[in-house]
């Protein structure tokens, strides 16, 4: 089982279509992989699920964090990292990854994509994450 970050994006993009995302999320979902979350990513979650274009009613969006949380570890993440210069709020995926031990940061986010690792941990896309756990 390796640890992973997935980026909100990848979350969302998952449980709203099929694709890529959708097959890594169902790897977490299956416990093949696990998820390494915070507290400040959960309410990241919780506020993009609140956007108007998802048009999800309170208990929709409830309904869809606790899924998010049955298949995350939750952990405080104890160091500050400043990586992401296009959009600092990235590194709070950075910062989860390094305090809990994670090797793979999974994003469709350019900000992170275009650092591509930090230290140990790789920065890539759902496809590229599933050729290295499928092949």
């Amino acid at each position: 089982m390796m640890l992973i970050v997935l980026d909100t994006n990848v979350f969302i993009s998952g449980m709203f279509w099929k694709g890529k995302e959708h097959d890594v999320l169902q790897l977490c979902i299956d416990e093949v992989h696990q998820n390494i979350t915070s507290p400040v990513l959960v309410d990241e979650l919780k506020r993009v699920l609140g956007y108007k274009k998802f048009d999800l009613k309170w208990n929709d969006i409830d309904d869809m964090l606790q899924i998010y949380i049955s298949f995350s570890k939750i952990i405080h993440p104890d160091v500050v990292i400043n990586a992401v210069e296009g959009d600092p709020s990235d590194d709070r995926f950075i910062e989860c990854a390094v305090s809990g031990d994670a090797k793979i940061i999974i994003t469709g986010d350019k900000h992170l994509l275009d650092i591509q690792q930090y230290d140990n941990i790789e920065i890539i896309k759902p496809a590229d994450f599933l050729k290295i756990v499928v092949e």
